[in-house]
């Protein structure tokens, strides 16, 4: 962000969450001229869908790595500009879409100016450490948190960077939070309401955080409650796009716990704001006491947008009602809810109902539509049916018997056109999954004079349902998706359903390498895919209590779940599948190195790993594996017919061997010690010819070994420590060498398994 205003180019930060639809709106809207985009499929595809879609003239560019930016770390003599337009562009960010596509939002130099004049408040923050590992540079909370640091001193904290980056789950945040030593965090409500679930988390965010930030949605009331009375100072920041940050940030003293004092926020100095009563929807009595703040141009803060005139003057009003008190003569504000209908989800993103509403509305079996999800991960709709599909929904049912589980799931298989086509219409973090439509069968919805829902009191009569609805989806295992039967948990049937699951919670178009949260994924959808399938293992008699929580984040493609389960299956086996076990007798132990004999099965069964020998050419070192083993175990010996002339003679003989005794993949290989040059070569070989390679594991591998005669390197000279050090180096630097150019050089998880890799030789924590 900083290099582009030192570059005198306005950036314009769009959310990858966008429709193709909604992108190519925003480029046209913008003018804009180049698009930089991140190398995964997902964002390639976006990209590529939304010029195609209205036929943009747009220059698109691979979006520059970390590396390439900073590959030289000489101080590069660019002469800054000669002066900068306060008035002038130099940013735009975008709206979540209060419309059926997100509306830009440009700011100038005086507004980026006055949003690090924010954090002027009642804190001294030099040299304090902020926590911003959850920000995105598409929201405004991502863009004014480096504005607040180089105004006041504070250091930024945020994830190493990577390529595709570290993925900020509340696990992950927690983490980074810890390992930085930030003393004071600024994220959305979504993590802080993880972590009040989190007990090991209480402490430090209690006793090492001056203060917990939250923004852009409200915190839920148990998880803000427990974490106050556990001493957590929280903080409510309020803030928007339009206008930067409107509230004290922050102020000198702790949140009370008691009365919901951590709920609470004060005006900011800077801003020159009108408190203007206002009437929620309704009767006369309900809403009362409630106010809208209007902001103004002032001195010190200009709204980049302005919506409304207050007193003759061009004034800019958030929409937003809030509750006024006063304490020691001192105004303070509660956020009470939205003026307009616009959901606040507690990730930060904003969902308008209104499209969505009006789009199953046109489908003859809805009579009526209310979205719901303030304050949570996901939205869900509560519907009624019109008055043609309960006539012929009495006339279809005979006997009267149809429980209302079933009469729900009729009427979602009746309406899912309708909810494809609302979906297709926004952005993914405002989609609705069918666990999430509820039927509204308590009677017709309450209409206010104007003949539109009551949408505060409907949804208040159906919170209990809608509270439940939230719970089932949290435990929702997709029971139609059935797993492999117990003892079948092959590789193969694993693949197939870990497809089934990630297909049909994400969509079908994810590839089976493919990151599922580059083609949209959230962590909800992330929850759904966990509990189907550690429901099928348990199923299969397996227990799951030691699986990690976020491991589909940790395995985040089809293949890397695939084989995290498979390898679960058979490490964590059923219990009898384990008595059975130990009852087996191991594999009798083969003459070994007769011709013909190149692959020695030690341990049969499904998928074997292929381990191939040291450099000596014998497996006398594996006997130990085939108790250790619970999938097949074959290895790969030196025999008299094996060719030793060249590299490409070998590789091509044990090709030859592996496909007769296993015509078809997926493929799993090891290697040990010297051989891990072959063992690589196989693996290209395997995959040249179209086979999946679904494991390549290097044990004690030196490839640098094959380069010894070219270095002029002989075992003598290894005797001394230096060189010996810089002969590992060389080996790790030929391995990160091979890996940075897999792929063409444009695979990124290529580059920063790279990356870990010197990390490790370094002995650098990454």
């Amino acid at each position: 962000m900083l290099g582009f205003f030192r570059a005198g180019v306005k950036a314009f930060f769009i959310s990858p969450r966008n429709s193709a639809g909604a992108t190519s709106h925003l480029l046209q809207k913008t003018g804009s001229q180049c698009l930089l985009v991140s190398s995964d499929e997902g964002m390639q595809q976006l990209a590529e869908a939304a010029i195609e879609q209205d036929k943009l003239s747009v220059l698109v560019k691979p979006m520059p790595t970390y590396e390439q930016l900073f590959k030289d770390t000489r101080e590069a003599s660019v002469p800054l500009l000669g002066s900068y337009d306060v008035d002038a562009v130099a940013l735009i960010l975008h709206s979540s879409g209060s419309t059926n596509f997100p509306k830009p939002i440009p700011l100038t130099h005086r507004n980026l100016i006055e949003w690090g004049r924010g954090a002027h408040g009642e804190r001294n923050f030099e040299g304090e450490v902020l926590g911003g590992h959850s920000l995105a540079f598409f929201h405004a909370m991502g863009v004014i948190a480096p504005l607040w640091c180089a105004s006041t001193g504070m250091q930024l904290a945020v994830f190493a960077p990577r390529s595709p980056p570290t993925r900020p789950t509340p696990e992950s945040v927690y983490t980074a939070t810890v390992a930085t030593q930030c003393t004071y965090v600024f994220c959305v409500p979504s993590h802080i309401e993880r972590w009040a679930s989190m007990p090991e988390t209480h402490a430090y965010l209690a006793q090492q955080l001056k203060a917990l930030a939250y923004c852009g949605a409200p915190l839920g009331a148990d998880a803000g409650s427990l974490l106050s009375a556990k001493g957590v100072n929280l903080q409510p920041y309020f803030a928007a796009t339009e206008t930067g940050g409107m509230s004290l940030f922050l102020p000198g003293e702790r949140s009370r716990a008691q009365n919901g004092g951590w709920t609470r926020f004060r005006v900011a100095p800077h801003c020159r704001v009108r408190v203007v009563p206002r009437r929620g929807e309704g009767s006369e009595e309900e809403g009362d006491g409630l106010a809208e703040l209007v902001f103004l141009r002032g001195p010190r803060h200009t709204p980049s947008v302005f919506n409304t005139e207050f007193a003759g003057e061009p004034a800019y009003t958030t929409g937003d009602l809030v509750v006024p008190e006063t304490e020691d003569g001192v105004p303070y504000f509660r956020f009470y809810g939205r003026e307009d209908d616009q959901l606040l989800l507690s990730t930060g993103e904003k969902t308008n109902p209104a499209p969505i509403e009006a789009a199953l509305l046109q489908d003859a079996n809805v009579g009526g539509v209310v979205l719901f999800g303030d304050g949570k991960q996901q939205n869900g709709a509560l519907v009624q049916a019109s008055a043609a599909y309960l006539s012929r929904e009495e006339k279809e049912e005979e006997d009267g018997t149809l429980t209302r589980d079933e009469k729900l799931a009729r009427f979602r298989t009746a309406i899912a056109p309708a909810l494809a086509n609302a979906n297709a219409l926004a952005p993914s973090h405002s989609f609705i999954f069918p666990e999430l439509v509820l039927r509204a069968d308590h009677g017709p919805f309450e209409l206010t004079a104007k003949g539109t829902v009551r949408r505060r009191h409907t949804l208040h009569a159906f919170a209990r349902d809608i509270e439940q609805a939230y719970a089932e989806v949290e435990r929702s295992t997709l029971p139609a998706l059935r797993g492999p039967l117990p003892g079948a948990w092959s590789l193969n049937n694993t693949a197939d359903f870990v497809a089934a699951v990630v297909r049909e919670v994400v969509g079908e178009g994810v590839p089976p390498d493919a990151d599922i949260f580059a083609y949209g994924a959230d962590s909800l959808q992330a929850t759904w895919v966990r509990n189907a399938l550690l429901r099928a293992l348990r199923e299969a008699g397996f227990r799951t209590r030691e699986i990690p929580a976020e491991f589909v984040f940790h395995f985040p493609s089809i293949q890397q779940l695939s084989a995290f389960l498979f390898g679960y299956s058979f490490s964590h086996n059923a219990a009898e599948a384990a008595a059975t076990e130990e009852d087996a007798q191991a594999v009798v132990w083969p003459e070994l190195g007769r011709p013909g004999e190149t692959i020695v099965k030690l341990r049969e069964g499904e998928n074997p790993l292929i381990v191939i020998h040291g450099a000596g050419g014998t497996i006398h070192a594996f006997p130990p594996l085939q108790e250790k083993f619970r999938s097949g175990l074959w290895a790969i010996q030196v025999t008299p017919d094996t060719p030793l002339t060249s590299l490409e003679a070998l590789v091509a003989f044990y090709h030859a061997a592996i496909k007769r005794a296993q015509p078809r993949g997926p493929y799993r290989l090891s290697a040990f010690s010297a051989t891990s040059i072959v063992a690589l070569a196989l693996a290209k070989r395997l995959e040249a010819d179209g086979d999946a390679v679904a494991q390549l594991a290097l044990l004690d591998h030196v490839p640098g070994f094959y380069a010894c005669p070219f270095y002029g390197i002989d075992a003598g000279m290894l005797q001394d420590e230096a060189r010996l050090r810089a002969f590992y180096g060389m080996c790790c630097e030929g391995i990160c060498d091979l890996l940075r150019r897999d792929g063409g050089g444009r695979v990124p998880r290529r580059h920063q398994l790279a990356r870990e890799l010197v990390s490790c030789c370094l002995l650098v924590a990454v």
